[in-house]
């Protein structure tokens, strides 16, 4: 595979100085897990940072996609008739919670060199995808009102689920069934983007850039929120891509 690199780097476009900048190549970093090819390090000798290229789908420091699409950024097409949500998300990191909506569950302890195996793998990832669509309880106010935007779903419809989320002991069934029944109801438009800012939202990562490969364009997701990125921790971090 070849990495198509941009020629902006997203500091640029934030700085407005994005036809000043000089990127190029600097190297590539395998993973044990995570995108099933090499990412890409570039940096810009402008603006004197570095920044990281991720394949469609996937996300900084995630193992698994946070969508399940093609390498050139649309959707896997299938034989099936009807798309499914497996079929959308599918090894990404809200498997675990479709699995576990069934009543699926990973064993207690699984080889040491498949770690996705593991159940307490398999909770870290239904917590996470909980919070990912705004049904875990938050001390900010506007934190789950802001995922609910970004992902175009009624707000009483997530405080309706988040009401039903389960408290100690854990009660992974329950907890499943609702991300379930919300990304049922997820639009398919921009769904990456939409997720990945959640992301954002939730202090996983940096707000990310997308490169559009038809229009060789890089730009920042129209649905990430104006959050004050102090707050976040990630001043003077350069953005993933």
């Amino acid at each position: 595979m070849i990495c198509e690199i941009p020629d902006v780097c997203p500091l640029g476009i934030e700085l407005g100085e994005q036809h000043t900048c000089v990127v190029s190549f600097n190297y590539f970093r395998e993973r044990k897990t995570g995108p099933c090819i090499p990412l890409v390090i570039v940096q810009c000798l402008t603006h004197n940072i570095s920044f990281t290229i991720y394949p469609p789908g996937h996300v900084p420091y995630g193992r698994e996609p946070l969508v399940d699409i093609a390498l050139d950024g649309f959707q896997i097409e299938t034989e099936l008739e009807n798309e499914t949500i497996s079929n959308t998300f599918e090894g990404s990191l809200f498997d675990s919670a479709l699995k576990a909506s069934q009543g699926l569950f990973y064993p207690k302890e699984g080889p040491y060199d498949f770690p996705m195996s593991c159940y307490d793998t398999q909770l870290n990832h239904i917590k996470k995808s909980a919070m990912l669509l705004g049904i875990v309880a938050t001390d900010q106010v506007s934190h789950n009102e802001y995922i609910a935007e970004t992902l175009n779903i009624p707000r009483q419809f997530q405080i309706g689920l988040a009401s039903h989320y389960p408290e100690q002991p854990w009660n992974s069934l329950k907890a499943g069934q609702s991300i379930r029944e919300i990304l049922e109801n997820l639009s398919r438009d921009c769904l990456f983007e939409r997720l990945a800012s959640c992301g954002f939202i939730c202090g996983f990562w940096p707000p990310l850039y997308i490169w559009n490969a038809e229009i060789g364009t890089l730009y920042k997701s129209v649905f990430c929120p104006r959050i004050n990125r102090r707050k976040k921790g990630f001043t003077g971090r350069a953005s993933p891509l």
